[in-house]
C-alpha cells in the first residue's frame, strides 16, 4: 500500500496478474500506481508515512514516488537484509485495532 487507497505494483508479470486478480474481486476501487522496479513496488503506508527503500536501489521509481504520491516518506536500506527476506513487508508485523482496551 502506497497510501490510504493507493495499490503500488512493479512492471513483474506475477505483479501484473495479482493486480489483475485483486481488480476482478475487490469491492473497494483502488489507485494503482506502477513502478518500474520490482523491488520498489514493496512499501509500508504507517500512519501516514511511506517507508521506502533509498534513492541507490530504486533510482527510477523514487522519481515516480515522489510525483504521485504527497505523504511524509521514511527511507530505509534493506540491500542486506533484502539477502534474507522479500523486503519491508516481510519485516513488519499487522496488530489488529481492538475498539475496547483490554487490562493488562
Amino acid at each position: 500500500m502506497g497510501g490510504p487507497d493507493v495499490l503500488c505494483v512493479s512492471r513483474s508479470k506475477e505483479s501484473q496478474e495479482i493486480l489483475k486478480r485483486i481488480e476482478r474481486e475487490a469491492t473497494f476501487t483502488y489507485h494503482t500506481l506502477t513502478l518500474q522496479e520490482e523491488t520498489a513496488a514493496n512499501v509500508l503506508y504507517i500512519n501516514g508515512t511511506l517507508v521506502t527503500r533509498p534513492v541507490d536501489e530504486i533510482p527510477v521509481s523514487t522519481q515516480i514516488l515522489s510525483q504521485k504520491i504527497d505523504n511524509p516518506r521514511q527511507m530505509l536500506y534493506m540491500s542486506e537484509l533484502g539477502k534474507f527476506s522479500n523486503g519491508l513487508t516481510a519485516c513488519s508485523i499487522l496488530v489488529k485495532r481492538s475498539k475496547h482496551i483490554k487490562s493488562l
